[in-house]
């Protein structure tokens, strides 16, 4: 996994933010460029489109593209003003009224990076510009926190992130193990409670008593036939660890198979996911052609 993160930091990332530092993206431009960064991630982990974006970016170690984007345009603007030579560009943007530092200066402002910021050193400005814009998405994860009950659980168990810093686990361990211990910490393991709306209920399927509710604390620590089959051997805490890479290895092999075991119990229970559910004797939704002439009988004229 190591050599794909630097893959996509050294090629994917510079070929996304491509002459981001002249070009004026829209609000919905940005947009569209995290999505596709976005559905990356969740390619490459093979995680459910409906994952969190917000917190699948916490789990890879990534800020919001628009930062990229923001940090290459000051960079330019920091780059052009300390030029000791007298450009034709450095003349342009020295005018008040040029639209281009306007814009920038809006960005800096995003950021709390003031036009006197632009006279330090290259190294100063740019680790001034990750804290901030560190900052900046520490304040968006908190908004979401209010709304997005995923993106709470994952803050909630782990309540200071390093933002923008890969999880050490998504360096060492293997792909599948990855996406098995991201699956857990975005609330995307395939159990009732993360999707209540595919269910007609929300009781647990192995214990079958009223009034429990099928979550992933409780599957994975709680149910006892559930935990009779898997033999966990650690609390729910310990998934968000993120200092020992062994212990976080032998957990996703006991959620693995607990994984494994809920799909198994989703096919072959008749209280599976709506949305997975076979569409099986029903009529043809193509439309009716029987008032159609049979042109393949029709006689040549």
């Amino acid at each position: 996994m190591r050599a794909i993160w630097q893959l996509i930091y050294m090629c994917i990332i510079p070929i996304m933010t491509y002459g981001a530092e002249a070009a004026a993206h829209t609000k919905k431009e940005e947009e569209e460029i995290q999505q596709i960064f976005n559905n990356l991630l969740k390619r490459l982990l093979d995680l459910p489109q409906s994952t969190p974006n917000s917190a699948l970016l916490v789990e890879t170690g990534y800020l919001p593209m628009e930062c990229y984007m923001d940090r290459k345009r000051i960079m330019q603007a920091h780059r052009v003003i300390n030029d000791k030579k007298t450009t034709l560009i450095k003349k342009t943007i020295e005018a008040e009224s040029n639209e281009w530092l306007i814009a920038t200066k809006e960005k800096m402002e995003k950021y709390n990076i003031t036009m006197e910021d632009l006279n330090e050193t290259k190294n100063q400005l740019k680790e001034k510009i990750i804290k901030n814009q560190t900052t900046f998405f520490e304040k968006k994860l908190n908004d979401e926190k209010t709304s997005k009950s995923k993106v709470r659980h994952l803050l909630d168990n782990k309540p200071n992130p390093k933002l923008g810093q890969r999880p050490k686990y998504m360096k060492e361990l293997t792909r599948k193990q990855c996406r098995t211990i991201a699956l857990t910490r975005t609330r995307m393991i395939p159990v009732k409670a993360n999707h209540k709306g595919s269910y007609p209920n929300q009781e647990c399927r192995w214990c079958k008593i009223q009034g429990i509710e099928e979550t992933q604390e409780h599957i994975m620590n709680e149910c006892e036939k559930m935990t009779k089959e898997t033999k966990p051997t650690h609390n729910y805490q310990e998934i968000f660890d993120d200092n020992d890479t062994d212990r976080l290895r032998e957990i996703a092999e006991t959620i693995k198979m607990t994984i494994e075991i809920i799909m198994e119990e989703n096919q072959s229970t008749a209280d599976t996911p709506k949305n997975k559910i076979v569409k099986t004797n029903q009529q043809d939704d193509r439309p009716n052609n029987t008032n159609q002439p049979n042109k393949t009988n029709e006689k040549p004229k």
